[in-house]
């Protein structure tokens, strides 16, 4: 359901309400219902400047009913579940909130601009956690993870005019921004109710501020023999990222995954 507005020919503001749902059922002994969200959205987009600057800015806010999530039984603090290799555990509800903004500017012909931000409050309703997750997850107990607060990009483009075997130069940077979060639900070694969080813990199972910057430099388009063909150079990671990216909890330590090493390449695509 939504309400439409356009103020200006070239600027549209909207609101608008959604409901969705996965279904319920049971699993590994533990009975789940209706995983639910109750969605409220509003926001702005405009055209400014001959079409030239294109802005969307959109507010929300979501009620999570029941978030459904799958854990091995032996991680569920249900002693009816160990045997079982997976379950799906109602691990709470929760509300979020927050804003998206995006940008695309074109300053000059051929070349592109763009800028996003993102900014999401996501949190648990301690009251309605899982029983068996306040078992297992001790003090602060259940935790909000794998959920930065801030996420942003930037890019620039520029698609240059024809300039062999009618191919065009395409070169294109940009960068993915993601501001500090957890990455477990976990933070305590052992279980039970008053197993208490391990500072050593946190601090590995958070990973920090980051950009992750990818670059392409292309000959596009080029007709050879009949067929079309690219040549492109690209780098992914170019500042070389080394942070970790993926934490599991192992009770006495915990197992990492880091971002992938700088990495370079050369494409050469054909289509007949």
């Amino acid at each position: 359901m939504g309400f439409n507005y356009k103020p200006l020919d070239n600027v549209l503001t909207y609101v608008k309400y959604a409901t969705g749902y996965i279904s319920g059922g049971q699993l590994a002994t533990i009975e789940f219902p209706p995983e639910t969200a109750r969605s409220y959205e509003g926001g702005v987009k405009a055209e400014l400047f001959g079409r030239r600057l294109r802005s969307n800015l959109a507010l929300f806010h979501v009620d999570y009913g029941s978030i459904q999530q799958a854990a091995l039984g032996s991680q569920t603090g249900i002693p009816s579940s160990v045997p079982f290799g997976q379950a799906i555990v109602p691990t709470a509800d929760a509300t979020a909130y927050g804003l998206e903004w995006e940008n695309t500017l074109v300053p000059v012909d051929r070349v592109m601009l763009g800028a996003s931000v993102g900014y999401t409050h996501f949190k648990y309703d301690d009251a309605t956690v899982f029983s068996g997750y306040r078992i297992t997850h001790g003090v602060p107990g259940f935790q909000e993870y794998n959920r930065p607060e801030w996420t942003g990009n930037l890019f620039a483009q520029y698609d240059g005019p024809r300039v062999f075997a009618g191919g065009h130069l395409s070169a294109r940077i940009d960068g993915q921004f993601k501001s500090e979060y957890l990455m477990t639900s976990d933070t305590s070694p052992g279980s039970g109710l008053t197993a208490q969080e391990d500072p050593a813990f946190r601090k590995a199972a958070t990973a920090p501020d980051q950009w992750l910057v990818n670059a392409r430099l292309a000959l596009s388009g080029m007709e050879v023999r009949g067929a079309r063909v690219e040549l492109a150079l690209w780098g992914r990671n170019i500042f070389d990222n080394r942070n970790i990216i993926q934490y599991s909890g192992l009770g006495f330590a915990g197992a990492v995954i880091y971002e992938r090493a700088r990495t370079y390449g050369l494409d050469l695509s054909v289509e007949f």
